[in-house]
């Protein structure tokens, strides 16, 4: 019976020591990730190609919040109740304000936008291709008119 009672308490200390582990790593890497933000940013690149083939990636990722109860106020009922259920849907909010009925000025008035940025890290070869942007340029109207 003692030899398990050792078990269990070798493997409850290993534990314990692991979750200190991990709580130091979580730290470094918060700061690691913060610093490289800092760094892509002076750079000015939002993603880089390990010497190990990983991309590694910056991604702005903003979120809104509202203010439910200044929203109320400043839009009719049935508005209000269309876009939330038990909670404000977001989804809704969204769309309502991008078809109007919801102005800027209200916009404005009761939301929050976060700035957030996440990192990704994606191993060589699943390393997603992102297609060149498609540059379209104006038309040159002088140029059709006199080749005609």
């Amino acid at each position: 019976m003692s030899a398990r009672i050792n078990k269990a308490e070798a493997l409850a200390a290993e534990v314990a020591d692991l979750r200190h582990d991990l709580e130091m790593l979580k730290t470094l890497l918060s700061e690691r990730e913060d610093e490289m933000k800092v760094a892509f940013a002076k750079a000015g690149v939002t993603k880089v190609i390990t010497p190990a083939g990983e991309t590694v990636a910056v991604v702005a990722s903003p979120t809104t919040s509202v203010d439910a109860e200044a929203l109320r106020g400043l839009v009719s009922m049935r508005l209000f109740n269309q876009l939330r259920s038990d909670s404000l849907a977001m989804p809704k909010y969204h769309s309502a304000k991008k078809m109007g009925r919801i102005t800027p000025e209200v916009a404005a008035a009761v939301e929050t936008i976060t700035d957030r940025t996440m990192i990704r890290v994606h191993a060589a070869k699943d390393t997603p291709v992102t297609p060149a942007p498609k540059v379209v340029r104006p038309k040159n109207k002088k140029a059709k008119a006199g080749s005609k």
